[in-house]
């Protein structure tokens, strides 16, 4: 059997949003701009679509706006909040440790005279709070920083981070994209200006998100040409992935509250016997966490070996986040929490969801405790044949 392992990457669709989606595919299709009937049809399912997403996060529908996915949210968010600063703010502040996509808006942005401060974290990735401090200047326009960790799973105190930018009167822009359907918080409790979210993140389809902007919020568009999304977002709906996000949101906004009672048990127990088997493994994240996310390394095991050879015998695992598959450069995570190149290198990334089983975590611990005995023998071998030759 395969065991599948890489929910932080994409949640496989849940059969209630696909059978949502192909309803809706088997409707009249009709433009959501459009006057007519068909059009009416298909904009009351945005509407509809809308406000299950607004429920889960505790928010306005008019505040929910619908985006191609967390990148372009991370960006318009990033962007639409900077862009409307007053002329003195010229700062960013973020982290080391955010995601690809957040790294990319505030790098373009650094590119075009923006001054960026991008705050550190411990050895046990948490928010570096002396660094946030002194960063927090009347200069700075926008604060933006992810609510967990996509690789090591630590979970950020932001809305003290909110209540501290807010009181030099800068803006909040909050990655949630790993926390949306699996903590149980809302927009108000978390005190921030504007929320990235994903549908693939909460068993939703691929290619969908949405912006949720606090109401009020000076906004600025990142390009013009339509008047959907209120104008903050043109471009035709998609219609069918909008069904599906607002149908995943439904399903998280009902199981999101004890996702960690459900799934933090198998979690620890699947490091817990990975530990007994390989006791010089190292825990990559602690302290709060998501409860779905374990982040190891073992020494001298490279974790693209592992992946592969844990991949051959049915097991799905990553070692971080999906936006950086395939490049050789080690976790920029990692690097930030202290860990040098080759550390970096050997992290495997297990995540979680209410769906995996016992059974499952006794498969994966077996497939992880082989390979890294396959990898360490022939190391082994290699040493003994370089001895020879």
């Amino acid at each position: 059997m395969r065991v599948y392992l890489d929910h932080n990457a994409t949640t496989p669709m849940a059969p209630t949003v696909r059978r949502v989606m192909q309803a809706a595919l088997e409707g009249d299709g009709g433009n959501a701009s459009s006057v007519h009937r068909e059009g009416r049809e298909a904009r009351a399912r945005v509407d509809a679509a809308r406000m299950e997403v607004a429920a889960l996060l505790g928010a306005e529908p008019r505040t929910v706006f619908f985006t191609s996915g967390a990148t372009e949210s991370n960006h318009l968010g990033i962007r639409g909040l900077a862009l409307r600063a007053d002329s003195g703010r010229r700062r960013i502040v973020t982290t080391q440790v955010e995601h690809p996509s957040v790294r990319g808006a505030v790098d373009q942005l650094e590119s075009s005279g923006w001054e960026i401060i991008r705050i550190g974290v411990d050895a046990d990735g948490s928010l570096d709070w002396n660094e946030l401090d002194a960063a927090l200047t009347p200069e700075v326009a926008v604060v933006s920083v992810m609510h967990a960790n996509n690789e090591t799973g630590v979970i950020f105190d932001v809305h003290a981070v909110a209540e501290r930018a807010h009181a030099v009167g800068a803006r909040v822009h909050v990655d949630a994209v790993q926390t949306v359907g699996r903590l149980p918080w809302t927009v108000e409790e978390l005190g921030a200006d504007a929320y990235s979210i994903s549908a693939h993140k909460m068993r939703g389809p691929q290619g969908i998100g949405a912006l949720q902007v606090r109401k009020g919020v000076p906004f600025e568009p990142i390009f013009p040409g339509g008047h959907q999304e209120r104008g903050l977002r043109p471009g035709t709906e998609n219609l069918l992935a909008i069904v599906g996000m607002g149908a995943a949101a439904k399903l998280a906004a009902s199981e999101r509250q004890d996702f960690a009672d459900t799934v933090g048990p198998l979690r620890d127990s699947l490091g817990t016997m990975l530990r007994d088997r390989v006791p010089d493994m190292r825990l990559n994240g602690r302290g709060d966490r998501l409860a779905n996310t374990l982040n190891v390394a073992v020494p001298g095991c490279p974790g693209d070996a592992l992946l592969q050879a844990m991949d051959l015998a049915g097991v799905a695992a990553s070692s971080g986040s999906a936006c950086t598959s395939g490049t050789v450069e080690p976790s920029h995570v990692l690097l930030a929490m202290g860990q040098v190149h080759e550390e970096a290198r050997e992290a495997v990334r297990f995540t979680l969801a209410r769906e995996t089983t016992p059974h499952a975590m006794n498969r994966v611990v077996e497939v992880f405790c082989e390979s890294v005995d396959r990898i360490r023998q022939a190391d082994v071998l290699l040493e003994d044949w370089g001895k020879v030759g």
